[in-house]
């Protein structure tokens, strides 16, 4: 899509399914790559689905992840990670996301101190080995590819790394690339974006969707945040810009 500034919109849309987010950008980059001239890309798409197969004896352990839960006391928090152990060839363009949780009671999580639930995290990322990775495609064939639990969920997917941020097509790297809203399904998926500021500095870029009122009251608190140290507002410019830019996700 054109744009009236002379920039441009590539929007693509995949089925994760066959691929993930570092597939689908291989590819992106694979077609800037023709754009410059390449007769061929510099990573080859490989195609090995077996690595990724379930055991000729499927036989999975319990994967809280994929529990079909009504109600519960406890908070889910899946990860997407591609650390596999060991890793996957380059050039692998399948579908190779895992979703690993972190479970604890909710009491513990608002009174326990921040760094209590980054370490239930990186124990649940720290499950994701080979035999983590066999043992839920052996689910899959056991329980019918059922989808991970959305009850009480929430999933953080950080796709800094996919390499969104340095894709150019011959008009310069993009002002944004990533997720065209921050959730499929409000309130469950929240994404960690590349994003540079107007000084050049990286960072990550969280979009948020919140109801209207609740987004009110969000950006409320954002500018409370945000206030210079000698008191004072951003002023009406920051204010306007700190609204709109959020409430459009």
């Amino acid at each position: 899509m054109r744009l009236k500034c002379g920039g441009f919109i590539l929007a693509l849309c995949v089925n994760h399914t066959i691929s993930d987010g570092f597939g689908l950008f291989q590819f992106a980059y694979a077609v800037a790559e023709f754009d410059h001239g390449a007769e061929i890309p510099s990573v080859r798409p490989v195609w090995q689905r077996h690595l990724l197969n379930a055991r000729d004896l499927p036989h999975a352990y319990m994967h809280h992840e994929y529990e079909n839960i009504l109600e519960t006391s406890k908070t889910l928090i899946p990860l997407d990670n591609m650390t596999i152990q060991p890793p996957l060839p380059a050039g692998y363009y399948g579908n190779a996301i895992a979703t690993p949780v972190a479970i604890s009671i909710a009491i513990n999580l608002c009174k326990q101190p921040l760094d209590f639930t980054l370490e239930l995290a990186m124990k649940a990322k720290s499950k994701i080995i080979e035999d983590y990775i066999k043992s839920v495609a052996d689910l899959m064939v056991i329980k019918g590819r059922p989808h991970f639990t959305v009850v009480r969920t929430y999933a953080v997917s950080d796709v800094t790394h996919v390499g969104s941020d340095n894709l150019d097509y011959g008009w310069g790297t993009p002002a944004y690339g990533g997720p065209t809203k921050s959730s499929v399904c409000l309130g469950l998926l929240t994404f960690h974006i590349p994003f540079k500021n107007n000084k050049g500095e990286r960072g990550k870029l969280v979009p948020v969707c919140l109801p209207v009122n609740a987004m009110k009251v969000f950006v409320k608190e954002l500018e409370t945040m945000v206030k210079r140290d000698d008191d004072t507002d951003l002023g009406d410019a920051g204010k306007s810009s700190i609204f709109t830019g959020l409430t459009r996700l």
